[in-house]
């Protein structure tokens, strides 16, 4: 039979193992846990921050918008905005992201839930339907803000990447939806998956948006209505809307 003072050995060394996991999962808790009080609070100065940088982009330019008027017109300091996006690009891709995809994840769009959604429905004209409103809804949103970026792609390397890379996304999704209705027999007879997609892209871009929406004055529903109606003409085998 071993000492009594050899059991008290094991059982403070137990003891002592058992506090230490105890604390560090405490530990881990602790880094971990994050109040929703705090997470909404923290949500809130984003959202207000973007729609600051929203606003004076597109009144001002993205060169003649500096970090401290966001700032100023978010009422937060400006060395918030430079510890989370970095620099003034930083905020305009998150803001951009934000507003075109509601989040900065890396899925691509052409493989968001919504867009496969829009692809794999039965009806061609509810599948061109679904995908076109998407792309208005989304120029409704961000259209002016894209129109910034596109007019100065020269101005700045990583702004002029950016905009590539917003536009190959925009691109293949066009594709991938041109290429299903390629693969069904629905396309228009003598009309290939790329001059489909070529047509998407148009009709969808922040240059159609601008002339309609921003110079003619045209509501968000008339404007919409148009582009699914030329796009059912322009893409399906009987060219009905």
């Amino acid at each position: 039979m071993l000492p009594s003072w050899v059991h008290l050995h094991f059982v403070a060394v137990a003891l002592r193992s058992i506090t230490d996991r105890v604390t560090l999962v405490e530990e881990r808790v602790k880094r971990h846990y994050r109040s929703p009080a705090r997470t909404a609070a923290a949500e809130e100065t984003r959202a207000r921050i973007r729609a600051a940088a929203l606003e004076l982009f597109v009144s001002r330019g993205f060169q003649g918008t500096t970090l401290k008027d966001v700032a100023d017109r978010a009422d937060v300091g400006e060395r918030t905005l430079y510890d989370t996006y970095g620099n003034k690009l930083g905020l305009l891709r998150h803001t951009m992201a934000m507003l075109t995809m509601g989040d900065e994840s890396r899925v691509r769009a052409a493989d968001r839930p919504e867009a496969i959604a829009a692809r794999e429905l039965d009806d061609p004209r509810e599948a061109l339907a679904a995908h076109l409103k998407g792309a208005t809804d989304l120029m409704n949103r961000a259209g002016d803000l894209l129109l910034v970026a596109d007019a100065l792609p020269g101005a700045d390397p990583g702004l002029a990447r950016t905009v590539t890379h917003g536009n190959q996304a925009a691109y293949e999704l066009n594709l991938k939806l041109a290429q299903r209705l390629e693969a069904r027999g629905e396309l228009r007879p003598g009309l290939s998956a790329a001059d489909a997609a070529d047509i998407l892209f148009t009709l969808g871009s922040p240059g159609v948006f601008r002339t309609l929406r921003r110079m003619r004055r045209w509501s968000q529903r008339r404007y919409q209505d148009w582009v699914i109606v030329s796009a059912t003409a322009q893409l399906l085998d009987d060219g009905r809307a």
